[in-house]
């Protein structure tokens, strides 16, 4: 006597949650870092838009005297 098992396609409940708690997880720890980078980003242009303010009040006829 043979019995044959049905044999299902596709993702189990479980391993559908084991996939969604590691994108999560993922998730969790890039999103500080690119937070991060942004934030550098804002920081490197603000102080290279106040050298340029800088540049352009020192090469102004009108400038500090």
């Amino acid at each position: 006597m043979s019995s044959r098992v049905a044999r299902r396609s596709g993702l189990a409940f479980v391993e559908l949650l084991v996939v969604l708690a590691v994108v999560s997880l993922l998730g969790t720890l890039i999103l500080p870092a690119i937070q991060r980078s942004r934030e550098a980003a804002r920081n490197t242009q603000c102080k290279d838009n106040l050298r340029k303010f800088g540049v352009a009040l020192q090469t102004s006829p009108h400038g500090l005297k």
